[in-house]
């Protein structure tokens, strides 16, 4: 499973948007990218956690995290190629987390502060 974080300061618009949703722990059923949507509330930050479905990172497998435990052991998987794949592969799980979170009354329109990582 691959995941992507969020993170918005509590003052934040996006902030609200992720208070109003309504669980910490969401389990998002038969969506080919997203299957659980995770909310953390600590000091003055909200954030999400959005982990993909099984296909996805089996589609994805050759994608590593440049930062990832994988990445430390092999030299191939920090190339800028490998680098550029791994936003690519972000990007789409975030666009559709986003999609998921908006057919919940939830709208991350602003950027988060941290992330997405």
């Amino acid at each position: 499973v691959m995941v992507v974080m969020v993170a918005f300061r509590k003052s934040s618009d996006g902030a609200k948007q992720i208070l109003s949703l309504p669980a910490d722990l969401i389990e998002v059923d038969n969506h080919p990218t997203v299957a659980r949507i995770v909310r953390q509330v600590s000091g003055d930050f909200c954030s999400l956690v959005f982990h993909s479905s099984h296909e996805f990172a089996a589609e994805n497998v050759h994608v590593y995290g440049s930062k990832s435990a994988a990445a430390s052991h092999a030299e191939k998987w920090k190339s800028e190629d490998v680098k550029k794949q791994e936003v690519v592969v972000q990007d789409n799980l975030l666009k559709d987390a986003k999609d998921v979170l908006s057919s919940l009354g939830c709208k991350l329109e602003e950027e988060p502060v941290f992330g997405p990582i």
